[in-house]
């Protein structure tokens, strides 16, 4: 609803055993390691590409300390339960609704709301450093096809 903020670790709760979760790669300071609940960090992290290209800005965003290899630089989204999390405030003057699937190992997320929102349209564009560890990205909105908006929304270090 309006003025509401999702929690990604609020809706999804704690990776357990008993909830389903299985080990797989997670991304743990400098190095990949197995843990439960591994792959989640691309859940979050299509959700958050969604979410920013409806226009709707983060208000708990963090990046992996290595680069994702499922998406650029400075577009992943990282969670640990009771640790890291990705949050939005929905500030749109409607309810948004949010649908999610899975299959074949892809993620997929719709993000509906009112019809008048389709006036304007999203676009990310980054600068990554030459040695590749500093990104800024940009939230580039259009309207009419013209830009009318060219928000810095990440500046993000990786130790490569």
């Amino acid at each position: 609803m309006p003025g509401e903020t999702f929690s990604f670790n609020g809706v999804v709760g704690e990776r357990t055993a008993a909830k389903g979760y299985q080990s797989a790669p997670v991304d743990i300071g400098n190095a990949t390691s197995m843990g439960l609940g591994g792959g989640i960090c691309q859940v979050s992290t299509t959700l958050y590409n969604s979410v920013i290209r409806a226009g709707i800005k983060s208000t708990v965003r963090m990046h992996h300390s290595i680069p994702s290899t499922y998406v650029p630089l400075g577009y992943d989204a990282t969670v640990s339960f009771d640790n890291l999390d990705y949050q939005f405030k929905n500030t749109l003057n409607f309810p948004i609704y949010i649908e999610a699937g899975s299959a074949n190992g892809n993620e997929t997320f719709n993000i509906y709301s009112d019809v008048s929102l389709l006036s304007k349209t999203y676009k990310l564009s980054s600068d990554v450093s030459s040695d590749g560890k500093n990104v800024k990205v940009y939230l580039q909105t259009y309207q009419n096809g013209a830009m009318i908006s060219n928000d810095l929304i990440v500046n993000d270090t990786y130790n490569n």
